[in-house]
């Protein structure tokens, strides 16, 4: 697994990837981070319904969404970072 920080670009758009996609270019939050996601590995262009405009994201992608939340598999990542992003809002407040 590529070892180098993810840019906040690339973490939008891995994680718009993990919990929505696949998805087109158009609803990515970063082209050049999904650019650079597909570089390293972590994200694929597919073909979906005869559209090749369409993103998703690798198992690398998913093995490094898993990373970091400090978690080994992806419904607990995910609820680990639906429980981080909560407290982060409610402490804004």
């Amino acid at each position: 697994m590529d070892n180098k920080p993810l840019t906040g670009a690339e973490l939008d758009s891995l994680y718009a990837l993990i919990e929505r996609g696949p998805l087109p270019l158009s609803e990515i939050p970063s082209k050049s981070g999904c650019t650079s996601l597909i570089e390293r590995g972590f994200v694929v262009q597919i073909v979906k319904n005869m559209d090749t405009s369409n993103y998703a994201a690798t198992m690398n992608g998913c093995r490094m969404y898993n990373y970091l939340q400090g978690q080994t598999n992806l419904m607990a990542a995910y609820a680990a970072r639906q429980t981080k992003t909560a407290i982060m809002k409610a402490q804004e407040t």
